[in-house]
Formats: C-alpha cells, structure tokens, sequence
C-alpha cells in the first residue's frame, strides 16, 4: 500500500498552481491537431499486438489514471498500435478531472521502446511517424501540471526511457 500513499501525498499538491487551467487548455490543444490524427492513423495500422490499458482508480481524495504497457513477450516494447493507444489514454487523461498518472509496465520490465520488428520493417515516413507522434504524447504529460509516476519495475530502454523520464 506505499503506492497508495505515495499517491494521496501527490494528490494533496494538484491545482495549487495559479496557471493550472491555461496550461490544461494548452495540453488539449495538442490532441486537437490534426497532424496528432493523422499519425495516429498511420500508427494503428503498425503492428498490432501488445495493449496500453487504461484504468482510473478512485482514492479518498480523488482519482488517479493508471496505464500499463503490456507486451510481455518483448518486455512492453512498444508497436505501432501501442503507441497510438498511449496516445488516446494520454488524451484522455488530460482532458478528465483524475488526479495524477501512473505508467507502469506489465511484469518484468517498464518498455523497451520500439518494438525491433517494427522498425526492420518500417519505412522512413514510419519511423518519423512514430517518432514525431510520441513526441506530442511527452509533450502533453510533460505540460500537464498534475503529477506524474513512472512505476519502472526493470528496464527502461529508447522510447522507454524517454517516457520514463517526461518530468526529469
């Protein structure tokens, strides 16, 4: 339950900042764009196995959303599909009333980045695709005032570790 804890703790912090709320306006705007939607598009049709579940918990002082890379079998590295699903929990999140995020991998480690059979078959216009993509998805969690928890129960490799690290 120090998880638990460690959230009420950062619950007890949000909207104490004055600018809270132009900033949030700033965050959605990203999704908005329709160059977020056309490479998500693009995306979903790169590889399809592995998930990003999006779950909301409730505490006593509010909710938090927690999202969990899960791909097991290449330590939650990341597909075409993936990221394009991190994006719409991400959206979400920004747009709702939760709390606070945790990202977590599923068992063994936190994400690999990229999936490699992903990029050896990708083009170009791919990669910069996915690149320029989780770009705006590190962007908005970066802008975003609430807190931010990266739950890394192992390695956090590449495009992991640049999630990992959205608030250093």
């Amino acid at each position: 339950m120090a998880r638990a804890g460690l959230i009420k703790c950062l619950l007890d912090t949000v909207g104490t900042h004055p600018c809270d709320q132009t900033i949030q306006r700033s965050v959605r705007s990203i999704f908005r764009s329709p160059v977020y939607h056309e490479l998500r598009e693009k995306l979903q049709s790169l590889g399809s196995s592995g998930a990003v579940v999006n779950e909301t918990m409730a505490l006593d002082n509010g909710t938090y959303r927690q999202l969990t890379l899960s791909n097991t079998s290449s330590r939650n590295a990341m597909t075409g599909s993936m990221i394009a699903q991190l994006g719409d929990a991400v959206s979400s999140y920004v747009t709702s009333q939760d709390n606070a995020i945790i990202v977590r991998g599923d068992t063994g480690a936190f994400c690999a980045g990229s999936h490699l059979d992903l990029l050896r078959s990708a083009t170009a216009d791919d990669r910069t695709a996915m690149c320029d993509f989780m770009q705006f998805v590190t962007s908005a969690l970066w802008l975003d005032t609430r807190p931010i928890v990266c739950y890394a129960q192992g390695a956090a490799i590449g495009g992991g570790c640049e999630l990992y690290m959205v608030r250093l």
